[in-house]
């Protein structure tokens, strides 16, 4: 029998919660833990020269994913570069396999002095590292939206859905093979809960019980600074140090003056440690970046030119309606079978194995984080009013008004050192961890709503509204794709109309029928998600134990099957 200490362990909701989260991450990186497989696209190598000459020997026919390619032709040589000097017990300050040599530790994108790296990239083989680096990250992530969750007095089950939201999200999902990408982003729920609880302690007067949450908030600042993308690393500190500003002013509002000061300072205390930890990244970084050919290399009409274009919008709802460069098949519902892509090409006639369509390339323009958790995220503000909830659909806003280009993004090209940030659709990071806080917080009050002694009646009408209104979207997108169907003759003379519109759509979709056909599949799948959705909250709600494990249930498949149809896992012998 397992020892009465673990059984106690094991009783604790909270490590029940994460045994949950934990065992989710675990199944979907099994392929590349002990599967055999690693989380790394090495097929993508036999469509370059020399080794395309060696494909058919190997069995290749087709990359699997080619638009991750970096991780092959960038991360896979920084990681070995790592490796290997650090098997020598040498720091790798430059890269010597470049021309004559370049700058590496002060790229910061290798991540050189980031703890993590060391671990994974260090010790172990390289293409085994990626799994467990991953893991690793995704727990982080979802422990720390979890505890954030729970710091906002949200319950335990609307804090493993934040969890599972913001790990899973599209974002990140499409970032996993980009460690220079989750090495930043996972920090940042924690630094946020590190604010969250320095506002309350300094506010009520007790500076010295705030103390380990600024030296833990600065430790999150600085693991974030050396864990890869700067630019990653400046959109969360925008978004915490607005957060701190909002806890400044509540302290400031609710105990005077006093209570904002002690407030202020020792936010500024935690991010002045967090630098100073960052230092040795942040210095050869700040003198590398100010010699950079970015810096005025281009304009705001330039820059806002490369923003999401308002139809990517549709693509937060369904994310392959502009086509996903993993899916080299499609079911022909005119032939009754699957048939691999065939005839598809790119803008410039290039041919390709899979259809896209899109203004920005599938990484880019990825904000999904589930259907579900986007109609809690946009519903949260009418279900609750309080700072938390107003702060981030305020800034999950902003963020979007970044992404897309519009004229507010002027206040950001304008700052010193930012004009060399030429991609505002990265915006979507803060905002899907905006989006993943405002589900939990939603579902939270939609728990509450189904237990009639301590609800009350904004949430009662909003479980209600939801509810319906999901299943009417839901029954609606299937009344119009069976007419399309019945009237099929006149649906696909409209779909060749929009293919005589777009250049880029008819060279992605060779046939009316393809297209026709492809996007069926993709409504098909919004409708389950949908019926799914209105089931839960409308004949579930009631149910306090079913209900919430039926949304997890529901968020898990969307998100797993958005993940699992995107990631790379490939075999480690074809470097071999």
């Amino acid at each position: 029998a397992p020892p009465a200490s673990l059984n106690l362990l094991f009783r604790h909701p909270d490590l029940r919660a994460h045994v949950l989260l934990f065992a989710l991450l675990l199944v979907f990186l099994w392929p590349a833990l002990a599967g055999g497989k690693a989380l790394f696209p090495a097929d993508i190598l036999y469509t370059y020269r020399p080794w395309n000459a060696l494909a058919a020997e190997a069995g290749f026919s087709l990359a699997y994913n080619d638009l991750i390619a970096d991780q092959l032709l960038q991360d896979l040589g920084w990681k070995s570069l790592i490796h290997e000097s650090l098997r020598r017990g040498e720091l790798p300050l430059w890269n010597p396999a470049i021309l004559t040599g370049v700058p590496f530790l002060a790229g910061g994108q290798p991540a050189v002095l980031y703890p993590p790296t060391w671990l994974f990239f260090g010790l172990l083989p390289v293409l085994q590292g990626y799994g467990w680096f991953a893991l690793t990250h995704l727990a982080v992530a979802a422990s720390g939206c979890y505890w954030l969750l729970r710091a906002f007095e949200a319950r335990r089950t609307a804090a493993v859905l934040g969890g599972l939201v913001f790990s899973l999200s599209g974002v990140m999902s499409v970032s996993l093979q980009s460690p220079q990408m989750t090495g930043v982003y996972v920090w940042l729920p924690w630094a946020i809960l590190a604010i969250e609880r320095i506002g309350r302690n300094a506010a009520g007067g007790s500076t010295r019980r705030a103390l380990p949450w600024v030296l833990g908030g600065s430790i999150a600042l600085g693991l974030a600074w050396v864990g890869g993308q700067a630019e990653i690393g400046i959109y969360g500190n925008i978004l915490a140090g607005s957060f701190g500003l909002m806890h400044c002013g509540l302290a400031g509002r609710r105990s005077g003056r006093a209570a904002a000061a002690a407030t202020g300072a020792c936010l500024a205390v935690m991010l002045g440690l967090g630098a100073g930890l960052a230092s040795a990244q942040l210095l050869p970084e700040v003198i590398a970046v100010a010699g950079n050919f970015r810096d005025g290399a281009v304009s705001y009409q330039d820059v806002t030119g490369w923003a999401l274009p308002k139809v990517q919008l549709l693509a937060f709802l369904v994310p392959d309606f502009f086509g996903n460069p993993a899916q080299h098949a499609y079911f022909d519902l005119f032939k009754g079978m699957w048939q691999p892509v065939a005839g598809s090409m790119d803008a410039a006639g290039a041919p390709r194995t899979y259809p896209f369509w899109g203004a920005k390339n599938y990484v880019e323009g990825t904000a999904y984080i589930g259907v579900l958790p986007l109609v809690f995220a946009a519903a949260a503000l009418g279900m609750r009013r309080d700072a938390i909830t107003r702060f981030f659909t305020g800034f999950a806003l902003v963020c979007l008004l970044f992404a897309f280009g519009t004229p507010l993004y002027a206040i950001l090209f304008n700052l010193p050192g930012l004009n060399q940030l030429h991609s505002p659709f990265r915006w979507l990071y803060p905002y899907a961890f905006c989006g993943a806080v405002l589900a939990g917080l939603a579902f939270d009050s939609l728990i509450g709503a189904a237990t009639p002694a301590r609800s009350a009646p904004r949430q009662v009408a909003w479980s209600s509204v939801l509810g319906r209104g999901i299943l009417v979207a839901g029954l609606a997108l299937t009344a119009a794709m069976v007419a399309s169907w019945v009237f099929v003759p006149v649906a696909l003379e409209w779909v060749q109309r929009a293919r005589e519109r777009s250049q880029v759509l008819a060279a992605a979709f060779p046939t009316p029928e393809m297209l026709y056909s492809y996007q069926m599949r993709n409504l098909a799948w919004l409708v389950l998600l949908l019926m799914l959705g209105g089931a839960a909250l409308t004949w579930f709600s009631g149910r306090r134990r079913v209900f919430p494990a039926f949304v997890w249930g529901v968020v898990a498949l969307d998100l797993l099957v958005f993940a699992n149809g995107f990631v790379a896992f490939g075999s480690p012998g074809a470097l071999s």
